[in-house]
């Protein structure tokens, strides 16, 4: 389990700690916040490890680079890792003391690992890109030594999922195959939870509490997703095959998460990174949406979720104050300072501070009422 992240200078954070509990994590804020910066970042570090893992398994030789860095460039499509380091302005020089360190902290301390990339100015004039110097407008940077990251003694032994806040289950077919061979305008997390979708489905039953997950979701998008030997997904119902285009947008992200469990890819131990898991999906889909979170939780998965929705928010929080208490859920809010995004967090969502993006929603359900009660609504 990740226990806690230290971000310094990392794009829009000055620096942070983020205590995450075993349960689910939810990261509010507004636009421009870092609410994605973090759930790649996370998912980044997560994935690294485990990669390294698949290698040595591979080959009990293997002793290749454990590149951190490059993983959080496919993830955020940077150019280089030194583009992730915080700047406060365009023209800023960058010195010792601007070093981008993310620090992974898990429940068991083996597994912990670090990244540092220290940067330093070189005088445009006298600089040569020929010689690995990096192109930045209107200086060129460089750095004291490659980005520094420290190996774990022990990785992480489930894959972590990833999934965007757009649903993939349309676009699967040769999408990997267009992504690994041409420059396509996609960051590497459509990669990875594509290549996740489309893993076999499991020989042995999945755990009960999951099967009830995907039993719930079926339930609810009337019908079963499968993938066939022509490499679509097609939603089958009594009614027929439909091809998945066709089906609703908001039945296919929860397609995804049956899809996920039915293959193996959602299992106890592993990690679930969902951004905006409410993006196009009608309220009471929103609700469903909150309860499978909790369920998944339960079953043993550490989920971290982005969201905007007041709505998901309360969900959450009705679901673990009535059926789940013993779930350990944090709640992050996030809001831009002069110096850098401020982190507020604690145990229930009262922690994550007045956000205008939440506040929002309950000024307008005030106007509305207002509105209906004869009144002029408020400001």
């Amino acid at each position: 389990m990740l226990k806690s992240l230290h971000i310094k200078n990392f794009t829009v954070f000055s620096e942070e700690t983020l205590q995450f509990g075993k349960n689910v994590n939810v990261i509010v804020g507004e636009n421009g916040t870092g609410k994605t910066h973090l759930l790649k970042a996370i998912y980044a570090g997560l994935a690294q490890s485990h990669e390294h893992l698949v290698e040595k398994q591979k080959n009990p030789r293997f002793d290749g680079f454990f590149d951190l860095s490059g993983r959080l460039n496919a993830m955020l499509g940077s150019e280089t890792a030194y583009s992730l380091i915080r700047r406060v302005k365009s023209n800023q020089t960058l010195t010792e003391e601007d070093s981008l360190k993310l620090d992974y902290h898990f429940s068991e301390s083996s597994r912990d690992f670090s990244i540092e990339i220290n940067p330093y100015e070189e005088d445009e004039e006298t600089s040569d890109p020929s010689e690995g110097i990096i192109a930045e407008n209107p200086s060129y940077y460089s750095v004291t030594s490659p980005p520094r990251t420290s190996v774990p003694k022990e990785f992480v032994l489930q894959q972590p999922v990833y999934l965007p806040t757009r649903e993939l289950l349309s676009i699967y077919p040769n999408f990997l195959a267009l992504f690994d061979n041409s420059h396509v305008p996609f960051d590497a997390s459509w990669r990875d939870a594509c290549r996740l979708l489309g893993n076999p489905y499991r020989k042995t039953l999945a755990p009960p509490e999951l099967l009830d997950i995907q039993k719930q979701i079926e339930d609810a998008i009337d019908g079963v997703l499968r993938l066939d030997d022509s490499g679509r997904f097609y939603h089958t119902s009594s009614i027929g095959k439909i091809e998945m285009h066709m089906l609703a947008e908001g039945w296919r992200k929860l397609g995804m998460i049956a899809q996920l469990v039915a293959n193996g890819s959602l299992t106890p131990g592993c990690a679930l990174v969902w951004d905006e898991p409410e993006a196009n999906l009608n309220p009471r889909l929103v609700k469903l949406v909150a309860k499978i979170i909790t369920d998944l939780s339960t079953a043993g998965i550490q989920v971290f979720i982005a969201t905007h929705s007041l709505f998901l928010l309360r969900e959450l929080h009705i679901l673990q104050k009535t059926n789940s208490s013993h779930l350990q859920n944090r709640y992050f809010g996030l809001k831009r300072e002069d110096y850098g995004v401020l982190v507020k967090q604690g145990d229930t969502m009262d922690y994550v501070g007045e956000l205008a993006a939440l506040d929002e929603e309950v000024i307008q359900a005030e106007r509305y009422i207002d509105i209906e009660n004869g009144l002029s609504p408020r400001d």
